[in-house]
Formats: structure tokens, C-alpha cells, sequence
């Protein structure tokens, strides 16, 4: 009788080495086979979802980059930089990354990277922010009104002056002439 034997093995947990022996009124045969067990290698992915392209342009200072991971197991196996620096504030759970992100004037580069022993999968997006421009403020403090009459001989101007660098991006005239000298604290001239 021609028979076939048939038999489900779990290689990995039960052995390599499989020998069949069959034997029979005219004698005996056997067979050995060696079975090695290669574990798969399982590289991680990266996938961004959002932005959904590699470049973005953004109306607000911050965003939210969001990314899916295949094959990694911990927090510990993502990396994160802005701008090529490697930050700590982003969340992982359960293959799902998410980056807070402030943007700069300009681009910002996010880079995220999943490393495990069976390799590492490194994606990036570019946002792309400008920031609105603005204008300096000038707000008189002393005299409130134009025109101002006064009947002290003195009068202390005040003003609060906002959106510059410093005193040097203010010029003070007085009857057409330049003030050199002048006090500018907390924005107050």
C-alpha cells in the first residue's frame, strides 16, 4: 500500500531534524530531513498620513504631524527631529505617532524614524509657514489727543511703541529735529 504521511509541525518550537522510518516484512527504510526555521525579518515602517504630501504650506505657527508605524513595539524605537534636532515631545500608541510641532518662518522639517534589530525606515515632510507681517503700533499714552494743549512749560511724552527690535528701529523728531536721547523700557518711549 502507497500511502503518503502528512504532518503539520511547528518548526520553530519543536526541532530541525525530522527522520521517518518505515518498515515492512522485506526490511526497513528511513529518511532524515533537516528543516531550519528562518525567522521573517519584519522591518518597521513609517508611513506620514498627515500632511498627506511631502510638503506642506501651513497657515498656522503649529501643526500636528501625524504618522503610522508597522513592526515596532515601543516609544523607544521612534525618533523625531524638527529641523535636525531630536526631540522627546511626541506621542506614540499602538503604531500611531504624533508630533506637535511649532513652526519656524520658513520651513520646518519633521523626520520620523523607526528603529528596530531587523532594520530602521526613516520618512520626512517639509512645512512650509510665513509669518503674517506686522506693523509697528504706536500708541500715545501722554498727551491722549491731537491736538493737545497744555499750560505746564514741560510735558513728559509717553508712548507705547510695539513690533520693533529696539530703539534703534524708533526715530523722534521734534519740530523736524531728531531726538537722540530718549528711554525706551518694556516698550515704552
Amino acid at each position: 500500500v502507497n500511502e503518503i504521511l502528512t504532518y503539520n509541525m511547528d518548526v520553530a518550537s519543536t526541532g530541525s531534524t525530522v527522520e521517518i522510518t518505515a518498515t515492512n516484512a522485506d526490511g526497513q527504510d528511513k529518511e532524515t530531513v533537516l528543516v531550519t526555521y528562518n525567522k521573517p525579518v519584519l522591518k518597521p515602517v513609517v508611513t506620514i498620513i498627515d500632511p498627506r504630501s511631502n510638503s506642506y504650506n501651513s497657515k498656522n505657527p503649529t501643526y500636528t504631524v501625524r504618522a503610522n508605524t508597522q513592526n515596532v513595539t515601543s516609544k523607544n524605537q521612534i525618533t523625531v527631529k524638527v529641523n535636525g534636532k531630536a526631540i522627546a515631545n511626541f506621542d506614540y500608541a499602538t503604531d500611531k505617532v504624533s508630533v506637535p510641532t511649532t513652526l519656524v518662518d520658513g520651513q520646518t522639517t519633521v523626520e520620523i524614524t523607526a528603529t528596530t534589530a531587523d532594520g530602521s525606515d526613516t520618512k520626512s515632510v517639509v512645512l512650509n509657514y510665513t509669518k503674517p507681517k506686522q506693523l509697528p503700533v504706536i500708541t500715545m499714552i501722554n498727551p491722549t489727543n491731537s491736538p493737545s494743549s497744555t499750560t505746564d512749560m514741560y510735558i513728559e511724552l509717553k508712548a507705547k511703541v510695539q513690533y520693533v527690535d529696539g530703539r534703534n528701529n524708533i526715530n523722534l523728531t521734534v519740530n523736524g529735529n531728531r531726538v537722540p536721547g530718549f528711554a525706551f523700557t518694556n516698550d515704552i518711549l
